[in-house]
């Protein structure tokens, strides 16, 4: 077998979580010399009680070979953290591999940015994350976000949208699409050439501390992190813990101090977070020159077509289309649950 093969065991295994495996590596230097090493060896390297009776159970009931077979049937990459980029494989507590599907590259190219927010974002939250994506990705930015439901969907369909690169991080396994509702834009990540990376065993649902864990993740594949709009208990604010913790920047969007979906994101100004206006003012602070590099976005549906620009009402549409209401209605739907639109203040608008 392969060394990444023995990183797949280990990344399963009962006993031994990332901080403990990355302890053990320390002390047997290869995956494979922790995997055969002697219950005696493995107390003497500090693996004891129950945490070593719990693992050495695991590895007698565990077969692993029958992982490796499924891995490879369902086409899904693996990247082991001795081959992670620098930026993840440093952070505090790095995961032991990544499940990947799509573009393996794009974790090494080490130019993203994650931008995160509400599930539940206003038309302000919404507007602001694209035009932030959009303008990243003419510069050359990779986009990641962690394929939830608001912010890091239109930031996932902004990018796609500008014909840029992103990274789903999930909270699931990899070959689980979570929430379900986001089950076509997981495929429209791999067929863009994006790609989907979890940290979690082939076939695991998400649970309650699955999130957090792969917020950490986000910000670890991240030169800084970016949030657009996030309530003062929103799962965003993990995430720029975790970019604070990892020395990366954290760029905030003001907003609103009336609007209750703006207050996570004003109170992480005092907290340390950089105030921006532009995506132009996050690349100058990266140190990057800003490439002027417009992607003009070719939209072949009509009514998209219609609503690039401006958000427009139903009656707006029917009326410059010249189609009857019931024909908007029918296409108008067709495309709010293909995740392309929303409607929002009466209006409506583009989600990529």
């Amino acid at each position: 077998m392969q060394e990444s093969d023995y990183y797949v065991f280990f990344s399963y295994s009962q006993g031994i979580g990332p901080k403990t495996f990355i302890k053990l590596l320390s002390h047997f230097k290869t995956s494979k010399n922790i995997y055969y090493a002697s219950e005696e060896e493995l107390e003497k390297a500090g693996l004891k009680g129950k945490s070593l009776d719990k693992y050495l159970e695991f590895k007698s009931k565990f077969n692993l070979q029958e992982v490796l077979t499924e891995i490879k049937h369902k086409k899904i990459w693996v990247l082991a953290y001795s081959d992670f980029p620098e930026s993840l494989r440093n952070i505090s507590n790095p995961p032991i591999v990544l499940y990947g599907r799509g573009d393996k590259d794009l974790l090494m190219h080490e130019n993203g940015i994650g931008i995160v927010g509400s599930r539940r974002p206003t038309s302000y939250g919404i507007s602001v994350t694209k035009g932030f994506t959009r303008d990243l990705v003419e510069s050359g930015i990779t986009i990641i976000s962690g394929m939830a439901l608001g912010v890091d969907a239109v930031a996932h369909r902004a990018c796609m949208g500008a014909k840029g690169k992103t990274v789903a991080v999930l909270g699931s396994g990899v070959d689980v699409p979570t929430p379900s509702e986001h089950f076509n834009l997981y495929n429209e990540i791999i067929t863009s050439s994006g790609a989907i990376v979890s940290e979690f065993p082939l076939g695991m649902m998400p649970n309650k501390g699955s999130f957090p864990a792969r917020n950490r993740i986000i910000a670890g594949l991240s030169k800084a992190v970016l949030i657009t709009e996030a309530t003062s208990d929103s799962g965003a604010l993990i995430t720029a813990k975790e970019a604070f913790s990892q020395g990366r920047k954290v760029y905030i969007v003001p907003g609103p101090i009336t609007s209750n979906l703006s207050k996570g994101t004003n109170s992480l100004i005092n907290k340390g977070g950089i105030a921006v206006g532009s995506a132009e003012e996050i690349i100058k602070d990266l140190g990057n020159n800003v490439v002027k590099n417009k992607v003009s976005m070719e939209i072949s549906d009509p009514l998209l077509r219609l609503i690039q620009d401006e958000p427009r009402t139903t009656s707006e549409l029917a009326r410059i289309s010249k189609l009857s209401i019931n024909e908007i209605n029918s296409q108008l739907t067709d495309l709010e649950l293909s995740g392309k639109i929303i409607h929002l203040n009466g209006k409506w608008e583009l989600l990529f």
